[in-house]
């Protein structure tokens, strides 16, 4: 459904018109899914429509509150963010003479086709970007171990919190388990823990291989022999214990072999991609058209609309735990 607003026009040494006439027009960009362009320290969110009209909305950003990254707005998760529209911070509507082509705003020079029929910038307002995970359903799996997140322990109250303490976690390194991939700690990954398929038992599907009713990729010590997996590695090759294997299988799952044994506090990278979303309204804000007419629309907020951006690093790293 089309919104309608009321625009003041200000006419400025014209007569044939008293100050303070109303004209109808639409603005249909409104909740928008936004794409995200990179163009030097700046950021463009933009929404193009050619569906029987050629317009677009377009939000250029330049602000040290924004995340480096070129493909994602923030990572603060915990607050908005607010944005002034001043100076090179501005919101662009255009309608054209044709069709706009999809990487109309990603050019370093700005094309002059299609031609710019009406165009209306903001010189005031606010810019609320709210941003919070995107990976956090109940069955969603936010570090790709196999595992979804409520099976790991993570309390659906406060997934957008990762640091709360109602989330399980295992080995205790501050990471709790949906966001680790080795949620022992012993420096196999979760994904290789919970494979089957080679005569190992299983505990509610995952592979026991020492049958203490704990499955692998919660147990410290697989095989059970009083040396923690982490412990069971080449002097060479600290951080792989599967590097190790002096007989049929690797000596962290063969309980007869204990030697060699080292230990060191080496980990893993425990870093992992996140799924982002952000949502995007503007306040208080005004439109002034381009033509010198004087005409200016305001707003008391905009629901511009969301961008979502998937893949992006965390940069998690777990901390030395203390044996």
């Amino acid at each position: 459904m089309k919104k309608f607003f009321s625009i003041f026009i200000i006419f400025i040494g014209l007569n044939s018109c008293d100050s303070g006439d109303i004209i109808v027009t639409t603005f249909d960009l409104e909740n928008s899914q936004l794409k995200l362009c990179g163009l030097g320290d700046q950021k463009v969110l933009y929404v193009i429509n050619n569906d029987g009209v050629n317009e677009s909305m377009s939000l250029q950003l330049s602000s040290g509150q924004l995340d480096d990254d070129q493909l994602l707005l923030s990572r603060n998760t915990t607050q908005p963010i607010e944005i002034e529209l001043t100076g090179n911070n501005k919101m662009v509507y255009r309608l054209y003479d044709g069709e706009i082509p999809s990487d109309y705003f990603c050019k370093a020079v700005p094309s002059k086709d299609p031609g710019v029929v009406d165009e209306y910038i903001t010189t005031e307002g606010t810019v609320v970007i709210g941003t919070r995970f995107n990976d956090i359903g109940p069955q969603d799996d936010a570090d790709g171990d196999g595992i979804t997140n409520i099976d790991e322990g993570m309390d659906p109250d406060e997934a957008q919190n990762p640091d709360s303490d109602t989330h399980l976690d295992t080995d205790g390194d501050g990471i709790p388990n949906y966001l680790d991939i080795d949620d022992d700690g012993d420096n196999v990954r979760t994904s290789t823990e919970i494979r089957t398929g080679d005569g190992d038992p299983t505990t509610e599907g995952y592979r026991d291989t020492d049958e203490d009713g704990v499955p692998n990729y919660l147990d410290p010590d697989d095989d059970g022999d009083g040396a923690l997996t982490k412990y069971e590695v080449s002097s060479d090759d600290l951080l792989n214990p599967q590097s190790l294997q002096l007989a049929d299988r690797p000596n962290y799952l063969n309980p007869e072999l204990t030697e060699p044994y080292n230990e060191h506090n080496e980990v893993i990278d425990h870093s992992i991609n996140r799924n982002y979303r952000s949502d995007i309204v503007i306040r208080n804000f005004n439109f002034v058209k381009q033509d010198g007419s004087g005409e200016e629309i305001r707003f008391d907020e905009y629901n511009l609309g969301y961008y979502s951006v998937s893949g992006i690093s965390s940069g998690e790293t777990e901390e030395e735990n203390p044996e």
